[in-house]
């Protein structure tokens, strides 16, 4: 019985219907160890996945034309490079672990950046001038409170001086720390942390003002395309390869950012073609504006033509863009391309003059340009009245060495360089011992019990007190409000056009109708007497006159027009500096 069961057994292993269902039995236990992953052991990974996979469309940027003259030499070309680019595509549980993570990511990738030898690109309108102080760099008044109303989130301009606000009249200093601010972009740095206790302090990252300064321009130009749905910012652009590698390399810890290939516009014989050809640079707000009501598809971070022939002729240059439709996950991997529209490159465009002509037309006129500079140099000093005739108008060679100075071309910083020359490091022992003795005089004049009026005083010591009504009244510092100021006031004329007082008697008079910000001077109280404000004044103008780029420069050329500083010093370091 049981050899007949065994021989069943064997004739029913050998048919083909055994074999057959051997076969659907595997395949079906492997379908139910796949479906137990899928479901049981990554099925809420998958969830997730499914949920937070997005249908993205992304622009393709289309090549620029180039510019050739008459006979087709090359004059404007593109290159490819390699760009940092940053998406805010991070899920955050809350604003305040968005701002940390996110200001951590940018400064990191800085950090990356600048230790590989390239730099961020810096398009804020805000920078920290040479004297530590924060500065707009906008062209116009318009400019700047077309910026004013961006960075405060307001309509129209009228805004920002609206229900007994007054931002119209911020300074680049107020931007910033409210860009800074908790409400904004929570920033800390040690000019918003004062207040702020150890406990307080605790866990948290606080950056120094220029650190801070460089993250805010990332989540500025971030949070200008928070409408447009994964559209890219540039931190760097034409990175080196050092660079790339180490973002590459960090990729997994650096949320949303990445690198992507560019095309960097480069110049032939920049220096004769400059004024016709142009140039280009990220579009600004104002541009865009005006871009879009002629053709649509640009965006805020599209490169367009600033100046000259690229300006004039953006809209052929331009081209037009492609598009790629994908899905992508949820920190904005992609996962599936669907479709691509291919761009189309901008049209080449040919000028009308040729490249050799120009060159030397050019060189000829800066021949002529020099000689006739030369020959009005004098060594002897000139006075020129308004009634002057051209031709009697000559140049003092000390006018040309503190131009020299004034206009960078010596760079004073490396006198106190540790490779300075004999003649730079006597040079700014001179300037220390100028320097020294002229604010210990100002100062002393404007703490005199008895100050000598305007008028009465020597033509250097008037330039240097009328510098430092000046720079009080400057945006950067904003320590004098000259909207306030009644310019009928009889001691204000006296000041400003009469010349009859001194610039003490005029500062404490300032305060006494509040014309002086004391929010920006050292007072313990606001409600110091006028005594403790003026002392805390002077203080101010002490400090800021020993490190002001402008004020040093005044020092410079009175240096040099009393020979203080010799026209040998000044040409020795022309070689050693490689001017010449």
């Amino acid at each position: 019985m049981f050899k007949e069961f065994l021989q069943t057994v064997l004739n029913v292993m050998k048919s083909r219907l055994f074999i057959l269902i051997a076969v659907f039995i595997g395949l079906f236990s492997i379908l139910l160890v796949r479906l137990f992953n899928l479901q049981i052991v990554n099925g809420e990974s998958y969830l997730n996945d499914y949920l937070y996979m997005a249908e993205r469309t992304l622009a393709t940027p289309s090549t620029r034309g180039n510019i050739y003259d008459r006979n087709g030499v090359l004059l404007a070309y593109n290159e490819l490079a390699y760009a940092v680019i940053i998406e805010d595509n991070g899920n955050y549980k809350n604003s305040n672990q968005k701002n940390k993570e996110l200001n951590k990511t940018i400064y990191d990738t800085i950090q990356i950046i600048e230790k590989k030898g390239d730099s961020i690109i810096n398009d804020l309108s805000i920078i920290i001038n040479p004297d530590g102080e924060f500065v707009f760099t906008t062209s116009s008044d318009i400019a700047k409170l077309r910026f004013l109303r961006d960075a405060y989130g307001k309509k129209t301009i009228d805004e920002l001086d609206k229900d007994g606000d007054t931002l119209s009249t911020s300074t680049a200093k107020d931007v910033f720390l409210y860009l800074c601010s908790e409400s904004r972009y929570n920033i800390l740095t040690d000019l918003n942390t004062t207040k702020m206790t150890a406990k307080e302090l605790e866990n948290k990252a606080v950056y120094s003002v220029e650190e801070a300064l460089k993250i805010l321009t990332v989540r500025y130009s971030l949070s200008s395309n928070s409408f447009q749905k994964y559209v890219s910012t540039t931190i760097a652009s034409a990175v080196n390869q050092k660079t790339v590698a180490a973002i590459l390399e960090n990729e997994a810890q650096l949320q949303g950012v990445t690198i992507k290939e560019e095309t960097l516009r480069k110049y032939v014989d920049g220096e004769y073609f400059a004024h016709i050809i142009g140039y280009t640079g990220r579009a600004s707000t104002d541009e865009l504006e005006e871009l879009k009501q002629i053709e649509e598809g640009y965006a805020l971070n599209d490169v367009v033509g600033k100046y000259g022939i690229e300006l004039e002729m953006e809209l052929e240059l331009q081209g037009k863009k492609g598009s790629e439709t994908v899905f992508v996950d949820s920190v904005g991997k992609i996962l599936d391309t669907t479709s691509i529209t291919e761009p189309l490159a901008g049209n080449d465009v040919y000028l009308t003059f040729e490249y050799n002509l120009q060159k030397e037309v050019y060189d000829s006129l800066e021949r002529h340009l020099a000689g006739i500079l030369v020959s009005k140099i004098v060594n002897y000093d000139v006075t020129i009245k308004t009634d002057t005739p051209a031709s009697a108008r000559y140049i003092p060679v000390k006018d040309v060495y503190f131009a020299l100075i004034n206009n960078n071309i010596i760079d004073v910083n490396k006198f106190t360089e540790p490779d300075a020359s004999e003649t730079e490091k006597d040079v700014y022992n001179i300037f220390s011992n100028k320097q020294a003795s002229i604010i210990l005089r100002l100062i002393g004049e404007l703490t005199s019990e008895a100050p000598t009026i305007y008028s009465k005083l020597d033509k250097e010591t008037q330039i240097y007190m009328s510098y430092i009504y000046t720079m009080l009244a400057h945006n950067s510092n904003g320590v004098l409000l000259e909207n306030k100021i009644d310019t009928s006031d009889p001691t204000f004329i006296a000041w400003k056009e009469d010349d009859s007082i001194s610039l003490q008697e005029f500062l404490l008079y300032a305060i006494t109708q509040n014309w002086i910000d004391t929010s920006k001077l050292n007072v313990e109280s606001k409600y110091s007497n006028t005594e403790e404000i003026y002392n805390a004044l002077t203080v101010y103008i002490q400090e800021k006159l020993a490190g002001d780029t402008s004020f040093n420069k005044l020092l410079y050329k009175y240096m040099i027009k009393n020979y203080t500083i010799t026209a040998s010093q000044i040409c020795i370091i022309l070689f050693e500096q490689n001017v010449l």
